[in-house]
């Protein structure tokens, strides 16, 4: 009985995260689409500005967790969906956050995505950690 709980528990985790992994192609397809509505000369992405990049990108992660989460909230301990639904408020907590902060960069018009990129999922890192602080298991 315990084992095919634990089955369904496992194919409901792949389903989600595949899900998950779904809705952030068709974000980033979206993205580019709208992005390129009003220009006609326009054929590949602009990551060239940071808060474009992350528009891009950011997201991804929090797609692919709201996928695992609502996959497997129903089979899964409470202590587990709480541990979840935290690192999702993490994950969105660090998106808008950091929109504040590529905008509050000087010069954030050009150069590098790399380093904003990452310093958002970096951020995104601490934020999960300090609420699932808040909700010990």
């Amino acid at each position: 009985m315990n084992g095919s709980n634990e089955n369904s528990n496992n194919s409901g985790r792949i389903i989600g995260a595949l899900s998950g992994v779904l809705i952030s192609v068709l974000w980033v397809c979206l993205v580019f689409f709208i992005e390129s509505w009003n220009n006609t000369q326009h054929t590949q992405m602009n990551l060239h500005n940071p808060l474009i990049a992350w528009i891009y990108f950011g997201p991804l992660p929090i797609f692919i967790m709201a996928g695992y989460f609502y996959f497997t909230r129903l089979s899964g301990p409470e202590s587990k969906n709480t541990q979840q639904l935290a690192a999702l408020k993490g994950l969105l907590a660090g998106f808008f956050v950091w929109i504040v902060v590529i905008f509050s960069l000087p010069d954030s018009g050009n150069g590098s995505i790399f380093f904003p990129t990452v310093g958002g999922f970096l951020l995104m890192i601490v934020l999960i950690t300090t609420f699932q602080g808040k909700n010990p298991v």
